[in-house]
């Protein structure tokens, strides 16, 4: 089996790290492992050293460890068309650092119409299965690439959740969940955001309060999220909520596939020092979620 082996150089300028990725070494040959490695020590360790002492700003873009092919995949034909791509077709907003929501809902507007064009283009959801939108000979350094071209250009990322939902559903989904879902997150009819963390819990997941207890054909959901990036924003929310206290902290914890229009859902947005509200907190009264969600 295949392993992959990243270490992470950090590079000032347009990015923050870098992954440098070698192929397991009993899995290819002696000539083609070396000259990854010597792409390593020659090229990105030193210009990540010389970035360091500010001799070297901006990084190369056109010197990249993802043209090191697989068989099939010509990555340099396969970065011309995303670079072509994305000249031609990102919308022109500002450039803002991190992932950020919408600054109002005609600039949200603006992102939804461009997640839709990146998934119909191809360079997102390409790892998914063919039926669902994905690619046949998907390789694995296309979303290198598509994420170093986003970064060199400085194109806004489509907004919401919905890569990490749809993986969730391709996983763990239903072929019902799977079928309604995944085309709306491909459409960007659905923006998704994530509503994992609590205010007294953070991302520790086994101090979870927010509960989802089953009553009949629905849980009824009680607690609070926060952190919610794009929940303002969102159509559907990625739940984790806690369906049997009786087991242990780490058990007992659900996913759902969350309406966020549904009755007793309250978002309220962050406001930040910078005057932008980029997350949010979220509350749940006495909301009714179907069990098939």
């Amino acid at each position: 089996m295949t392993r992959r082996v990243e270490d992470e150089v950090a590079l000032p300028g347009h990015v923050s790290t870098l992954s440098v990725r070698l192929i397991d070494r009993d899995l290819l040959a002696q000539d083609v492992r070396r000259a990854a490695e010597e792409r390593l020590v020659q090229v990105v360790l030193p210009a990540a050293k010389r970035s360091r002492l500010g001799t070297v700003r901006p990084f190369d873009w056109d010197v990249s460890v993802t043209q090191l092919d697989t068989p099939g995949f010509d990555s340099a034909d396969f970065r011309h068309r995303v670079r072509a791509f994305l000249e031609a077709n990102a919308p022109d907003l500002a450039f803002r650092t991190g992932t950020r929501s919408p600054e109002s809902d005609a600039e949200a507007d603006i992102l939804r119409l461009w997640g839709r064009d990146v998934y119909a283009a191809g360079f997102f959801g390409a790892d998914w299965p063919v039926e669902y939108g994905g690619q046949p000979g998907y390789d694995a350094d296309q979303d290198f690439i598509v994420s170093e071209e986003f970064a060199r250009l400085r194109a806004p990322m489509p907004i919401g959740a919905g890569s990490l939902s749809a993986h969730a559903l391709i996983q763990f989904g239903t072929t019902d969940q799977r079928g309604r879902y995944l085309p709306a997150i491909r459409r960007y009819e659905h923006v998704w955001c994530q509503l994992f963390s609590e205010p007294d819990a953070g991302s520790d997941l086994a101090s979870m309060r927010t509960t989802a207890i089953r009553d009949g054909d629905c849980f009824i959901v009680n607690g609070q999220k926060v952190w919610s990036t794009n929940a303002f924003y969102a159509d559907m929310g990625y739940l984790l909520a806690r369906t049997d206290p009786s087991v242990a902290k780490h058990a007992g914890i659900s996913a759902f596939a969350l309406d966020m229009s549904l009755p007793g859902i309250e978002t309220r947005p962050l406001r930040e020092m910078t005057g932008t509200s980029d997350f949010n907190e979220v509350f749940f009264s006495d909301v009714r979620v179907p069990a098939d969600a």
